[in-house]
């Protein structure tokens, strides 16, 4: 026997385990739904099945060295990079004295890093990340002919809590240089436990 479902929801033409052909409409859904026929049927949720779990992007921070000018990196000398203009900091993960994010639980973070050059050529020009005091990844860009070439990248870290990430710039132009204060930025959000 064919199933027929007319246009206003009726279905006929059903039989299922010995039941007789019927209509179902909404009123008869809604009867046969009742909660007291569901009890026990689906296991109980409660807030305390819940615990350890988070919300992706959370310890979210994003911070730049200042809003106009540049600041000088001397020659041939890895330096920190001095973001201390906060632009967010959901959590108080980053530190704008000391221009380190601080994990506040373990988990999987994601960062990302941009420093610019304010008008200066170099054979090299790098940016080292850390991870603690240990460097997990560079980033470099050897062209010398861009005087304002930039060198970032993106990475995702396993962190303990209390781990700190941070970079550090080296150039090897010859003299002191300037960095590029607004388009130079640190960023990073936790992605999962």
């Amino acid at each position: 026997m064919a199933i027929v479902i007319n246009g206003s929801g009726t279905v006929t033409g059903l039989s299922v385990g010995g039941l007789p052909d019927g209509t179902v409409d909404n009123d008869t859904v809604a009867s046969g739904l009742a909660s007291s026929k569901l009890t026990g049927a689906l296991p109980a949720i409660s807030g305390a099945a819940l615990t350890g779990v988070q919300v992706a992007g959370t310890a979210a921070f994003s911070a730049r060295i200042a809003s106009s000018g540049s600041q000088s990196i001397s020659n041939s000398t890895s330096t920190v990079i001095p973001f201390a203009d906060e632009e967010f900091d959901s959590d108080g993960v980053f530190n704008n004295s000391t221009y380190k994010f601080t994990a506040p639980s373990a988990g999987k973070y994601y960062f990302n890093w941009s420093v610019r050059k304010a008008n200066f050529s170099s054979a090299r020009f790098l940016l080292d990340i850390y991870k603690n005091s240990t460097g997990v990844t560079t980033f470099e860009t050897g062209d010398g002919s861009s005087v304002y070439g930039t060198v970032g990248g993106s990475i995702i870290l396993d962190l303990a809590q209390n781990d700190t990430v941070h970079g550090e710039v080296l150039h090897n132009q010859g003299g002191s240089q300037n960095i590029d204060k607004p388009n130079s930025r640190f960023s990073g959000f936790k992605l999962i436990t």
